[in-house]
């Protein structure tokens, strides 16, 4: 079974708030104890995490939950395994500590990179769909990677195209367009 640190849904109950929802009656219903986002540094099933996030995008009406989920995040949700990769003296050095200790935040997650010409590719993959195919969690996952290679760089907001190959959401979700894009 995988674990991620419940440090990586930081912001969820406030979201789902937002979104006229309860949020500890999701987590129930997902299964999960509120109180454990207390604290950060304590651990989740990761398909439970998946389902969760699945179950709270249709419960909140909105195909984008991840991605703004994401929005409201920096690094800091990776606890202090984002202290010791800022640390490293370049961008490829970052990365290369990133998907050496990643595991310490979430069991089942990899990122990795690939030089292609004069591009560097960056790879996200995670060996979780929870039961209903974790599409959510692949939306936070990548908006939280695109929060990182942002406040890696400097930038204030991201100036790098980012490819997400899923399906396109049948509800468009203009919150995402005022808030990511």
């Amino acid at each position: 079974m995988y674990l991620v640190r419940s440090g990586s849904i930081d912001g969820f109950e406030s979201l789902v708030s937002d979104l006229g929802q309860n949020a500890v009656t999701l987590l129930s219903e997902a299964g999960l104890p509120s109180i454990q986002l207390r604290n950060p540094n304590t651990y989740f099933s990761y398909n439970k995490v998946a389902d969760l996030l699945d179950h709270a995008a249709v419960r909140c009406d909105e195909p984008l939950f991840g991605l703004l989920l994401s929005r409201r995040q920096t690094s800091s949700i990776l606890g202090e395994l984002a202290v010791s990769v800022f640390q490293e003296p370049s961008v490829r050095d970052a990365f290369s500590s990133l998907g050496k200790y990643l595991y310490l935040h979430a069991r089942g997650a990899q990122v990795f990179l690939r030089e292609q010409d004069d591009r560097m590719l960056i790879y996200l993959n995670i060996d979780v769909a929870g039961t209903t195919g974790g599409v959510q969690l692949m939306q936070m996952s990548v908006g939280q990677l695109v929060n990182f290679i942002t406040e890696l760089l400097g930038l204030e907001q991201p100036r790098f195209p980012v490819l997400l190959q899923q399906a396109r959401p049948v509800k468009d979700s203009t919150r995402l367009e005022q808030n990511f894009l």
